[in-house]
């Protein structure tokens, strides 16, 4: 009885394993999921009225017809598919839903503008080696008509106001984004053939250009906004990446050839060739298509919206993030100038080695935006920013020992020094401060201001870091003796620079542990009110 047990036993077994050998002959290449595919359901029972459901059902759909003969195929065959042929069809699949969900123009209209954006870099070497060889500038000079140039990114919610208010012509993107491209192309060409007009020319020329970029920027921030009203909010994402990309790729680009043309082209040279960028914008935008506001000039709603964008900083979360965001920015003296100068004059560095690190700082900030994205985001605020300042220091202290000359004691090159304090600086700044610094002012903005009341928050940062920073910088050399002929005591600025940026721990407590967002709806649905009154007044 137990030899007949064990036999039936044994014979089940096999049935059941030729059962599933036969089932799996007769399954359909549907059944034959690949690795690759995380969504097994059918695309005909998906949801549509998602941008990313539809993009992963086609890329569903393509691979599991090819799926089967892959599975089938050789093992290096395998691998092409899923390292080259898969990656192919997910960009190529992404690129033609970004096409039919907001149209060619469209797409090549945002994405030339952040081109533009990040071609500027082409003209940071360039700009520097005016002010350093042709105007003989000193390095406080530098730092302070550094931070005049910034200065037109410091009032950029007046640009949003402008945009939403007061259309040119009937349009409110269309004329800008025309009017902008037009005077930077003009601006750039005319100071190509007019270097030798003075230091206060050069600089009042570079900040005209710079107004014209950041009123670009407002322009089409607003019109990628407009644009993602047309899909979810997976749908923005998509094309605010491809902004960005396209931006990392110009300032990569930009920055590299910079240092390379400063050696072998005349400088008014390249300072023609970026303004032919902004011909790209100029034709895309006479292309594209906006619906026309009859109602002209609101200067109502303009002063409503300025009443309701003081009236937000009455409430603590926002207050103490603007706060936080001015006063850690306010202490922290900037030296790129002076760096500039210490490189070229004591280090002896050629535009094209600067070029080569700036190229090699600029793929460190692309790196570290990668790494925030996958391990910072869910980090609370007051976390990061309680990190940063150890980090940012830890950099500077780098930069420290090259001035010192310390690295050369040891038996490393100036120029391996250089292009690592910079990448990891940079590196720092970027992951620990800037993004989260962006990302919480998205978060805290309540509705119906979010353009106005982001645009302000990068303003204040850039007003405290760039603009303030520069300025501070120049005095801090000045005062502690530092010129193009004399940088001994650099290391002392630097020593500041270190304390400052550790002293502003103590404004860390402004920012929440955790973000609630109740008092951003209180402060929403408040507003709400207040606009509906204001409505049935006017009734």
């Amino acid at each position: 009885q137990k030899e007949d047990r064990l036999k039936n036993k044994t014979d089940i077994e096999k049935n059941s394993e030729k059962e599933k050998e036969t089932n799996k002959s007769m399954a359909t290449p549907n059944d034959l999921q690949s690795p690759l595919l995380e969504d097994p359901t059918p695309c005909q029972t998906r949801p549509h009225d998602h941008f990313m459901d539809d993009e992963e059902c086609k890329i569903q759909t393509h691979l599991q017809t090819h799926w089967k003969s892959w599975q089938t195929a050789s093992l290096p065959k395998r691998l092409l598919c899923k390292y080259i042929i898969c990656p192919c069809v997910r960009v190529s699949v992404w690129w033609t839903l970004m096409k039919q969900t907001y149209g060619l123009v469209n797409l090549l209209l945002t994405t030339s503008v952040y081109l533009t954006y990040g071609m500027l870099r082409l003209t940071d070497l360039p700009s520097k080696y005016v002010y350093n060889d042709i105007y003989k500038s000193s390095p406080a000079e530098q730092e302070e008509l550094a931070g005049f140039t910034i200065l037109p990114w410091v009032i950029k919610p007046v640009y949003g106001l402008m945009v939403d208010n007061l259309p040119i012509f009937g349009y409110r993107h269309k004329s800008y984004l025309i009017f902008a491209s037009v005077l930077s192309v003009l601006v750039f060409w005319t100071l190509s053939f007019t270097l030798t007009g003075g230091v206060i020319y050069f600089t009042y020329m570079v900040s005209i250009g710079e107004l014209l970029r950041s009123l670009s920027d407002v322009v089409v921030d607003g019109l990628v906004v407009h644009l993602a009203k047309k899909e979810s909010v997976s749908g923005s994402g998509n094309l605010q990446s491809l902004c960005w990309m396209v931006y990392s790729v110009a300032a990569i680009t930009g920055m590299f050839f910079g240092g390379l043309l400063v050696d072998h082209v005349n400088v008014g040279v390249i300072y023609f060739i970026y303004g032919c960028f902004s011909i790209l914008t100029l034709v895309l935008a006479m292309r594209f298509r906006e619906e026309k506001d009859t109602a002209g000039w609101d200067l109502g709603r303009l002063t409503y919206n300025l009443k309701i964008l003081v009236n937000s900083f009455r409430y603590g979360l926002i207050r103490n993030a603007a706060l936080y965001i001015t006063l850690s920015s306010l202490i922290v003296p900037q030296f790129t100038s002076i760096y500039y100068q210490f490189q070229t004059d004591e280090l002896g560095f050629s535009s094209t080695t600067l070029g080569i690190i700036g190229f090699a700082t600029y793929l460190f900030q692309l790196t570290s935006t990668v790494y925030y994205n996958s391990n910072l985001k869910t980090t609370s605020f007051r976390t990061i920013f309680l990190i940063y300042p150890f980090l940012y220091s830890i950099g500077l202290g780098f930069t420290l020992i090259l001035v010192l000359q310390v690295n050369q004691q040891a038996g490393i090159p100036n120029f391996v020094m250089a292009l690592f304090d910079s990448s990891l600086t940079q590196g720092i700044g970027i992951a620990f401060r800037f993004l989260p610094i962006l990302v919480l002012a998205a978060k805290i903005c309540p509705p119906g201001v979010e353009t106005t009341l982001y645009a302000t928050f990068t303003s204040l940062y850039n007003g405290a870091t760039y603009f303030w920073g520069a300025e501070y910088g120049g005095m801090l050399a000045s005062y502690l003796g530092v010129t193009d002929k004399d940088f001994s005591n650099l290391y002392l600025v630097y020593i500041w620079a270190i304390v400052a940026c550790l002293l502003g721990l103590i404004f860390v407590p402004l920012i929440p542990d955790k973000i609630s967002f109740e008092e951003v709806a209180t402060f929403s649905l408040h507003e709400e009110n207040e606009s509906k009154g204001k409505e049935n007044t006017i009734a």
